[in-house]
């Protein structure tokens, strides 16, 4: 039988909805195999083009939870997210009240998780712990329900930082910035996005521009309810700045610099142009081609600094 990681391949999708590309037999038949359940009580085997096997889901089949062993993940109500004990990165949304198979299993969404420490998996940027979340599936007599921010509040709570994929569907974009979004730009909260390996808060004006995950390069939005320090200190230093309106660009180095030989070129400059040339930086992010820009973020080596340009003055601020 196959897999829906398998399937998943086949398909090449990542990121945002599978509503319009997998059933949920498929995500059904999924669960069975990832839960070990008798195959036969639940599915059926007929013969198709070329001889081959396909698998059919009976109808309302009556089902005991009880015989399956799980995880729970975070649970709100009725509403679990489970694992079985073979974890392997799908989460299933259930309704502990569902009878049937169908009703027991509402949604399915395939995350993977981001650790502090390399030696444990992916990491991200200043050691960001979390989940990135690929992809999300709603059974359809759950959709229109609020059912989609639910897991992803869900996910937010036990996680307490996510990642979106790379790529998002037009329906997660717009859960993100309608719904999420709101949440990250609440005070002690942290929304934001990934960009060429360093991570960059969002002002409102931003989180309501599409174009940053196409035109600009933002790899990847942030939501945090728990920011490290760093985050925190980031979302200071360039408070009030919006990355779409172009108040500031995100530079690095063609030759690795570090921190300490940047702010050396920073004392002697008298511009940021020419601490762009002086230091061989090469933009990675912004809106503005000829490097106008107020103020910059540069990731160096070991550190990442915030240069501002106010008069005949450059500063440097490491943060």
């Amino acid at each position: 039988m196959i897999k829906l990681t398998d399937l998943l391949k086949e398909l090449d999708l990542r990121g945002g909805d599978l509503d319009d590309h997998i059933t949920l037999e498929q995500v059904l038949i999924a669960f069975i195999e990832d839960f070990n359940l008798d195959e036969d009580e639940f599915i059926t085997v007929s013969k198709g083009k070329f001889n081959s096997d396909v698998f059919t889901l009976k109808p309302s089949i009556p089902f005991n939870p009880r015989l399956i062993k799980k995880s729970i993940i975070i649970a709100d109500g009725e509403y679990e997210f489970i694992v079985p004990s073979s974890y392997r990165g799908t989460l299933y949304l259930i309704n502990s009240k569902g009878t049937t198979i169908d009703d027991y299993v509402i949604g399915q969404v395939d995350v993977e998780k981001i650790y502090i420490n390399a030696n444990s998996g992916r990491t991200k940027p200043y050691r960001l712990p979390g989940a990135e979340i690929h992809l999300t599936y709603v059974s359809p007599k759950y959709r229109g329900k609020g059912l989609g921010v639910k897991m992803y509040t869900m996910l937010l709570e036990a996680y307490k930082t996510i990642f979106s994929d790379n790529t998002l569907y037009p329906g997660s974009w717009n859960l993100w910035i309608s719904k999420l979004a709101p949440i990250g730009l609440q005070s002690g909260n942290f929304i934001g996005g990934e960009v060429g390996g360093i991570i960059v808060p969002f002002t409102p004006a931003d989180i309501s521009d599409s174009s940053l995950m196409q035109g600009i390069g933002v790899d990847h939005l942030i939501l945090s309810t728990e920011p490290p320090q760093v985050l925190l200190d980031i979302k200071q230093a360039l408070s009030g700045l919006s990355l779409s309106k172009g108040d500031y660009g995100i530079y690095e180095s063609t030759t690795k610099i570090k921190v300490t030989e940047l702010d050396v070129i920073v004392d002697e400059s008298a511009s940021i142009e020419e601490v762009i040339e002086g230091a061989d930086l090469m933009q990675m992010v912004g809106l503005n081609d000829d490097d106008n820009y107020p103020v910059i973020v540069v990731a160096t080596q070991d550190a990442l600094a915030v240069i501002r340009e106010v008069g005949d003055d450059v500063t440097l601020e490491i943060v």
